[in-house]
């Protein structure tokens, strides 16, 4: 990095992000995810994009609109996306939803889908990095111990790639998946269990076929 560009990405610490830049921002982040940033959030975006500008070598925030709006922004705005996304999530996060799920939902719905040969397909949306997912496959793996006969799958998607990366390689808590579930032997089948697929779950999607 030059002398130039070194002083250029500190002058981006200072400067400000406009109302027009603003508004450009929030349209794309709009068009691209459905996700609506009122004007309450002009500080929160410039502090989370700050570094993303650094990162670039990009001495303001209009320049990074510039960036994005050329034809080689795609990429760009995704990780745009990525920055904003709240990415809240947790193992065993609403209880009393996986508690149903085991005591009511799956002991009407398996033998019916034993009877039709038809596997069980659960999908969950805006997954973040997978806690949920995998606390919905860990309840359906412990459940599937009794019906050795049930197919099942978890469709985990958002609209983060980064997070379905990390979804992808279960690395946010391995130690909960292969300690408390290994001894029960489930544990192999939690993890072939999910698959995680992006997407952003304002637009429509079609679950493909088993």
């Amino acid at each position: 990095m030059t002398r130039a560009n070194i002083d250029k990405v500190r002058e981006t610490s200072d400067s400000l992000l406009s109302a027009k830049a603003y508004r450009k921002l929030t349209d794309l982040v709009y068009e691209h995810s459905r996700i609506r940033l009122g004007p309450d959030k002009q500080t929160l975006l410039a502090n989370r994009l700050r570094k993303r500008l650094q990162a670039l070598e990009l001495g303001s925030y209009d320049e990074y609109c510039e960036m994005l709006q050329a034809s080689s922004g795609t990429t760009e705005v995704e990780e745009l996306v990525d920055l904003i996304s709240t990415n809240h999530t947790r193992f065993y996060r609403e209880p009393e939803h996986f508690s149903f799920l085991s005591r009511r939902a799956l002991p009407a719905l398996t033998p019916k889908l034993n009877v039709a040969g038809a596997p069980l397909r659960l999908w969950t949306t805006a997954s973040s990095s997978g806690e949920e997912a995998y606390t919905l496959a860990i309840t359906v793996a412990e459940f599937a111990l009794a019906y050795p006969r049930l197919q099942w799958e978890v469709i985990a998607t958002d609209i983060s790639r980064k997070m379905l990366a990390e979804a992808g390689a279960g690395i946010r808590s391995p130690t909960l998946l292969i300690v408390f579930y290994a001894v029960a032997g489930i544990c192999e089948d939690v993890m072939s269990g999910c698959t995680s697929q992006h997407h952003d779950s304002e637009r429509p999607w079609k679950l493909k076929p088993a």
